[in-house]
């Protein structure tokens, strides 16, 4: 068993049906970017990822992401939805993942934590996002929500910014910020 979920509710973005599942915790993460990172996913509870996008019941862990996809047309939004968040999906519906306690939660201590691999943060509780960073031995997490999200997530997270307005209006709300540089963008200081 590679993955427990960590939560399963009411989304705090839209009060929609949400499962939080961390993944890769006790199995090397193949994800060549972030590294050997356990991946965690909040996804609609109730849909699959690929039917979510398609009829927009995405916005329970997406929100108001500018990079989502749009009720079927085409976003900016670098996840494969067909495939890797069906999966995780998939073997949450047979019943695979059990609850992320005991041995499990020792398993947190190994290997970094990355928040939001598919999804918002701040579609989960708060609390419960500060108790699984206080288990990890480390994380990186981005919020595309943060102009409408708790704002005490700017602990635990950077705001995923679009552009260099955004960045200057994260920064005054006191949020660390982390821009994608398209091909014709400065790359800024820091």
């Amino acid at each position: 068993m590679s993955g427990a979920i960590f939560y399963r509710g009411q989304s705090q973005i839209d009060g929609g049906p949400i499962v939080a599942i961390a993944t890769n915790l006790t199995r090397k993460s193949k994800n060549e970017k972030t590294g050997d990172m356990i991946q965690t996913f909040f996804l609609r509870g109730d849909v699959n990822p690929f039917d979510a996008v398609m009829s927009g019941t995405d916005r329970s862990v997406c929100g108001n992401c500018p990079m989502r996809w749009k009720h079927g047309s085409i976003g900016a939004c670098y996840v494969n939805v067909a495939k890797a968040l069906c999966n995780v999906w998939q073997a949450y519906k047979r019943g695979t993942y059990p609850w992320l306690e005991g041995k499990f939660v020792k398993k947190l201590k190994a290997k970094p934590l990355r928040l939001g691999t598919y999804g918002n943060p701040s579609s989960v509780p708060l609390a419960l996002l500060k108790w699984i960073t206080g288990e990890s031995t480390g994380w990186t997490g981005y919020e595309h929500n943060w102009r409408t999200c708790d704002q005490r997530l700017k602990q635990l997270c950077m705001a995923s910014v679009e552009s260099e307005e955004g960045m200057q209006e994260a920064i005054k709300k006191g949020w660390r910020t982390f821009r994608v540089k398209t091909e014709t963008g400065v790359l800024l200081p820091k």
